[in-house]
């Protein structure tokens, strides 16, 4: 049998359309204190427009708003203290990429001794 024997045009399908649905950029995980998630609420809406304004940044969040930003975490943290005081202000970078998990050990616990 030839090629042009097995084949004819209405064994030919059009290509499937697949519809791509556009994810959210990686949105920060969801603090446990009720202050900082109502934070973290206003960065989830504002994250469109800060992906476009601050991309590469932190921000700082405070009522809702930002109030400091800049390429530093500490600096940005730093500022926004200076302004309000040291009460809870959410801080995160304003990024599309997966960051990496930090892990920083309080320093008002230490590993617990074991009697001689």
């Amino acid at each position: 049998m030839s090629k042009t024997d097995t084949t004819n045009e209405a064994d030919i399908l059009p290509a499937r359309v697949i519809e791509v649905v556009k994810v959210p950029a990686f949105p920060p995980p969801v603090p446990e204190d009720a202050t900082l998630r109502r934070e973290h609420e206003a960065l989830l809406q504002m994250w469109p427009e800060l992906l476009q304004t601050h991309y590469g940044q932190y921000v700082a969040i405070h009522d809702g708003q930002v109030v400091e930003s800049g390429p530093d975490k500490f600096a940005v943290a730093r500022n926004a203290y200076k302004r309000y005081g040291y009460i809870p202000i959410y801080v995160h970078l304003v990024t599309d990429q997966p960051q990496p998990v930090e892990r920083i050990p309080s320093l008002g616990r230490r590993p617990m001794e074991t009697a001689p």
